[in-house]
């Protein structure tokens, strides 16, 4: 078995940007050297806008979109699918409130709490992002950490999905970055695969 990953990071699309000639020249790399792929997996992992804008968003599904068109249309009846995490450039900071910065001044478990009002508030000004994810795959439960699994010729791939941008601000500050870890103990028990992937940005 052979699969492909395609990786792209940091695309930093806006919204009047013209990726015509990139697109194209990822296009025959992927066509030329692949042929003999089971799977290709396109992942992107984070900044796919730069400020996080609807309208960017709907370049960088053009964008994506054609890329997935043209390589499927090429070597036929080979799919692609797309593996999306966000990072700091898909959130839309002109969305933030007094309370998301409070939030997550001083995350910790303690603060956290046992439900999700911080998290889902951290996560606010991703909505812009989501909404462009919808496009390519399924909205996860979780958008904190989900999982993409495919089986290919009887070998299990995870690929998990780390959204390490939920809490980003616009002047970051080092070592302040908090994930809930501890929210997602035992996964490994629970599932199986063959081999796993981790994509975050």
């Amino acid at each position: 078995m052979k699969i492909t990953l395609l990786h792209l990071t940091d695309l930093h699309i806006m919204e009047q940007c013209d990726l015509a000639a990139k697109v194209g020249s990822i296009c025959k790399i992927i066509v030329h050297d692949f042929r003999d792929t089971a799977k290709i997996f396109l992942v992107v992992s984070g900044d796919i806008a730069l400020s996080g804008k609807e309208a960017e968003y709907l370049n960088a599904q053009k964008c994506l979109g054609v890329i997935k068109s043209l390589i499927e249309r090429e070597l036929t009846p080979l799919k692609v699918d797309l593996v999306l995490v966000p990072g700091n450039h898909d959130c839309n900071f002109t969305k933030d409130t007094q309370v998301r910065k409070i939030s997550i001044e001083n995350v910790s478990y303690r603060t956290l709490g046992q439900d999700n009002s911080i998290l889902e508030t951290g996560l606010s000004i991703q909505n812009e992002f989501w909404t462009f994810y919808s496009k390519f795959n399924p909205l996860p439960e979780n958008k904190m950490y989900y999982q993409i699994i495919q089986e290919i010729e009887g070998v299990k791939i995870c690929f998990h999905c780390f959204n390490t941008a939920w809490m980003s601000q616009v002047t970051e500050k080092p070592g302040t970055l908090f994930y809930p870890v501890k929210r997602f103990e035992g996964l490994d028990e629970e599932y199986q695969f063959d081999i796993n992937i981790s994509v975050y940005h």
